[in-house]
């Protein structure tokens, strides 16, 4: 019942993302490609704000998992007028022997104040959890605020 009501919620969460418009203006869908490493080497530009919560309105991430198959959707809103551009990255993970392993991880820009996008990957077996990791670089001009979080898990029996 627990796994019935999870999936519901992000399915819901999933589909009321998909009703605003995205702006995506680069979408880097290459399975395998190692952006936890690319994000943690490339130069972000502008200049970083010590405060957070400035240009950022709010965040959701969700994954759940399905015949085999993750869905994992963020969302992400900064303030309107004040945020320009976002820069989004999305890695769905795996616990195995108590380590997070990133199975697959997406690169996203939205030239808006507001972006959402969902992504899927397979295969995901039966018994382990799933969880997404989102980092969202939010900018205004040429300052962006950084912000990390993670979805609740999924245990896929």
């Amino acid at each position: 019942m627990r796994k019935v009501i999870a999936f519901l919620m992000t399915v819901t969460v999933c589909l009321s993302l998909m009703i605003m418009p995205t702006m995506a203006a680069e979408d880097y869908p290459e399975v395998g490609f190692d952006f936890e490493a690319f994000e943690a080497q490339e130069r972000i530009d502008g200049t970083p704000k010590v405060a957070r919560w400035k240009y950022t309105s709010s965040t959701s991430q969700g994954i759940s998992v399905e015949d085999k198959t993750a869905t994992a959707c963020i969302d992400v809103t900064g303030y309107k007028g004040t945020a320009t551009r976002i820069v989004a990255y999305m890695y769905i993970q795996q616990l195995n022997n108590g380590n997070w392993i990133t199975l697959d991880s997406h690169r996203y820009e939205f030239d808006s104040w507001h972006g959402s996008k969902e992504i899927t990957y397979s295969p995901c077996p039966h018994g382990y959890t799933y969880r997404l990791k989102a980092s969202y670089y939010v900018y205004s001009g040429s300052q962006y605020e950084y912000i990390s979080a993670t979805s609740a898990n999924f245990v896929y029996n």
